[in-house]
């Protein structure tokens, strides 16, 4: 049930096309997924079914992607949410409580390319040194002094690398995270989402608090597992942590 980001993308369980698993008789079982209630049941079934012993992945081949991360103010994030979530494959939003600003990456396919050296170079420099490195020491400053979080995170939000990159998938998606977190995640009707953040959005400028950390927004599309949590409608899941 794991997800990524992408209006026409579900979870990974998606990704899944047959089966094999040994029931609590014993019995080796196969399937093929169809539009029949059995490949709704296995898509997720945390083990409910039995125990999954094989399953056969789709797959496709190899492919690059281009990275677009841009700063953006909140209301103007807001308004080109609609055309952004359809126009790109991946699309994100990191919002930073209590500011205006919103990081927004978008991620696409292009033809295949590899990371050049010198973009490595600028990755390991923006996410070893600012996104990692100086985003602990911010972590930390906060722990220990928890009045500081809204100069903290107006910091951090002003200071979040800009620009664009491209490479082979495994090279430009992952993100190293060398802060430990907690993290609670919500999911949301696609089609509420601009006004929860509005809502969001106004009572963090509002209120003082003490967490620091970016809003995590994503957006999937709609499954029929029977144990999904988006229940065949689009969803947003907006995931909130904090530094234990």
């Amino acid at each position: 049930g794991t997800h990524g980001t992408g209006i026409a993308l579900g979870s990974f369980s998606n990704q899944v096309v047959a089966w094999t698993w040994i029931d609590g008789m014993g019995t080796i079982n196969h399937h093929r997924r169809e539009n029949d209630d059995l490949s709704k049941a296995l898509s997720l079934s945390l083990g409910l079914l039995g125990v999954l012993v094989d399953v056969t992945l789709k797959t496709i081949p190899l492919y690059s992607l281009r990275v677009e991360s841009t700063r953006r103010i909140f209301s103007d994030a807001l308004s080109e949410w609609p055309t952004d979530i359809h126009s790109n494959q991946h699309m994100e939003w990191f919002y930073f409580p209590g500011t205006n600003k919103v990081q927004v990456k978008k991620t696409n396919i292009v033809p295949l390319v590899r990371q050049s050296r010198q973009s490595k170079a600028v990755d390991l420099v923006k996410n070893g040194l600012i996104e990692t490195s100086a985003f602990k020491v911010i972590s930390e400053i906060c722990r220990l002094k928890p009045r500081l979080s809204r100069k903290m995170t107006a910091l951090t939000a002003s200071s979040i690398p800009t620009g664009v990159k491209e490479g082979i998938y495994h090279e430009v998606l992952p993100s190293p995270r060398l802060v430990k977190f907690t993290e609670t995640e919500y999911a949301l009707l696609l089609a509420l989402f601009e006004g929860i953040m509005e809502e969001i959005h106004h009572f963090m400028l509002a209120h003082p608090f003490y967490v620091h950390f970016s809003i995590e927004c994503q957006v999937t599309a709609g499954e029929d597992a029977f144990l999904s949590p988006t229940q065949g409608e689009a969803t947003v899941f907006l995931a909130l942590v904090d530094q234990p």
